[in-house]
């Protein structure tokens, strides 16, 4: 198959399965000019069964030993979320209201968005552009496809980057730095075509990012009642 013929597949994979599970991890390296590399690291699970059960949970530390979680929950067109850092449970009205891309290194749109293209907007991986292929390569004893392409930026306008840059400034203190996202790669077990890896760099003025997300998936596997449990702690546990 070619690339195209690839992704295609794949996006057929996801979102025809009737469920899925994975656990994984996305690991950011940041480079700055004038510090030592820092490293953050951020799990996460997903389980799903078609058609509307969801549930997606991910980690980010806090302190040396502890955790700050963000759980999404989805069932009969109900969604609940609960973060420990804006404590108390949230209904927003579909799971495209649900704004915890960016807080989750993306773990939270990538694979949901492909699942559930009805219900969950933005860019997906089949958006990619200039993909080309990188050749095979095994993975922890897994042969996969290598893909690299790019997102199409977002169109902007001059207001739409002034307010950017007002917010920047108001919650930093500083502007905004412009930032060159390098192709990201894309690691697709050739036996399922489920994801299995995805690489990326992005280059700012004064530091740069390595970005991995990992992933263990499986599709088509009994997926227990426990693993879609909407289960924030309660109010005396927080």
């Amino acid at each position: 198959m070619d690339p195209e013929q690839i992704l295609a597949a794949l996006a057929e994979v996801y979102a025809t399965c009737m469920s899925y599970r994975d656990s994984g991890r996305v690991v950011t390296r940041f480079f700055h000019q004038n510090w030592r590399p820092r490293t953050d690291v951020k799990p996460f699970t997903t389980a799903f069964i078609r058609p509307d059960r969801f549930r997606f949970e991910y980690k980010s530390r806090r302190g040396e030993d502890e955790w700050d979680r963000y759980i999404i929950s989805a069932e009969a067109g109900e969604v609940r979320t609960w973060w420990d850092v804006r404590p108390g449970i949230e209904q927003p009205a579909s799971l495209s209201m649900v704004g915890a891309s960016g807080v989750s290194g993306g773990s939270s749109h990538t694979i949901p968005a492909m699942l559930m293209p009805q219900q969950i907007g933005g860019r997906r991986l089949t958006d990619l552009v200039a993909v080309a292929s990188l050749g095979d390569e095994p993975l922890d004893g897994v042969t996969c496809y290598r893909l690299s392409g790019r997102f199409v930026p977002y169109p902007s306008d001059a207001a739409t980057e002034e307010r950017r840059r007002a917010e920047a400034i108001r919650v930093t203190g500083r502007p905004p730095e412009r930032a060159e996202h390098d192709p990201l790669t894309l690691w697709i077990d050739r036996g399922t075509l489920l994801v299995r890896r995805i690489e990326q760099q992005v280059r700012f003025e004064t530091f740069r990012t390595e970005q991995v997300t990992e992933y263990s998936p499986a599709i088509g596997v009994t997926i227990l009642d426990d693993e879609l449990r909407f289960d924030p702690p309660k109010q005396e546990d927080v």
